[in-house]
């Protein structure tokens, strides 16, 4: 990753917000939530979906489609920091930001 360009970086972490935030469903966050062994976090639905995401576009797909696919007892929160590293890798600089298209219709989702 940390061989793309910027612009290619930033378009990594804006198609990474837009699938975790597809995933950002009543449906999905039940299904997270009844497979959860320990009490509800907004964190742990977030790394559930990075999980999905990070399982490839078919699993992605179908998980989208079919919210009761959610994983149990598997997370993948490193996907988080994907974009940030390879910035970090590419310009030497920690100042990495990322403001997403589209946020309110994103958020609107829950």
């Amino acid at each position: 990753m940390s061989k793309k360009n910027v612009v290619e970086i930033k378009d990594f972490a804006e198609i990474l917000y837009k699938k975790l935030a597809a995933l950002s469903t009543q449906e999905h966050l039940a299904a997270s939530y009844n497979k959860l062994t320990t009490e509800f976090s907004a964190d742990e639905f977030l790394y559930i979906r990075c999980c999905v995401v990070a399982n490839g576009q078919d699993f992605y797909k179908s998980v989208l489609q079919n919210p009761d696919l959610m994983p149990q007892d598997i997370d993948f929160e490193p996907l988080l920091y994907v974009a940030e590293k390879a910035y970090f890798l590419k310009t030497g600089k920690t100042d990495f930001s990322f403001n997403p298209k589209n946020l309110p219709q994103l958020l609107n989702n829950l």
